[in-house]
């Protein structure tokens, strides 16, 4: 079941980046804002993104076809203006409320606090079940020091806005682009080889450009209550 934006959406995202720009010119957001989010790769080609959307009056001519049930990987990933934090691949096949607390208390909490901003950072993930889990939300309460935005925060994240963060608006579509391109993927060990090897190629300069288009993006939010990007 595919859910359009709604004209009573529009204000909301407006609303969102309106804040998110009082943040950025006020207390420098963009340099402190942590985008993440998981996605589903498959060996088939069949990338599961619940942004990638086509609406059409009319059924599309061109029919994708792939296997049914064939074997997929969920995969995590965060980024910031000047880092790309490496693809957590979840060995369960649905990322739960648990399952997704582990991975930020055993993988990305010790990076961060490696980098050493794990104080200063604004950890942003949209409203997908497990991210709403109340077990989740206390961790981050007592990590980020309310410093977070999502579902349900003083804060929220608007809701079928995927297409504001950046692991949307340009990493996923990257990384796919690299992943699917060539040689047929075999088996999972392969796939998962494939994303990681993409994601190295995501440069510093690349992520300097992207951020600097977030600014423009969510200004053109603001000022228009335009889709800003959504597919």
């Amino acid at each position: 079941m595919f859910h359009n934006l709604q004209e009573e959406d529009y204000p909301h995202r407006a609303a969102l980046c309106a804040e998110l720009i009082d943040q950025i010119e006020s207390a420098n957001l963009i340099n402190k804002i942590f985008f993440c989010d998981e996605v589903t790769f498959h060996t088939c080609g069949k990338v599961n993104r619940h942004n990638c959307r086509i609406w059409a009056v009319k059924k599309p001519p061109n029919i994708l076809e792939w296997g049914q049930d064939t074997p997929k990987v969920n995969v995590w990933l965060g980024v910031t203006q000047s880092k790309v934090y490496e693809p957590f691949f979840f060995a369960e096949a649905m990322v739960t409320g648990t399952v997704y607390l582990d991975m930020l208390e055993q993988f990305l909490e010790p990076q961060l606090l490696a980098d050493g901003i794990l104080d200063t950072i604004v950890f942003q993930q949209d409203g997908v079940p497990c991210h709403y889990a109340i077990i989740v939300h206390d961790y981050l309460d007592r990590h980020f020091l309310g410093h977070w935005i999502s579902r349900g925060r003083t804060q929220p994240w608007a809701a079928l806005s995927p297409g504001l963060t950046r692991l949307d608006f340009f990493a996923w579509g990257f990384i796919k682009s690299k992943v699917y391109t060539g040689r047929r993927i075999g088996d999972l060990a392969k796939l998962s080889n494939r994303i990681f090897d993409a994601v190295q190629k995501i440069t510093p300069q690349m992520l300097e450009s992207v951020f600097r288009e977030t600014i423009y993006c969510f200004e053109l939010c603001r000022d228009t209550l335009s889709p800003c990007g959504d597919k």
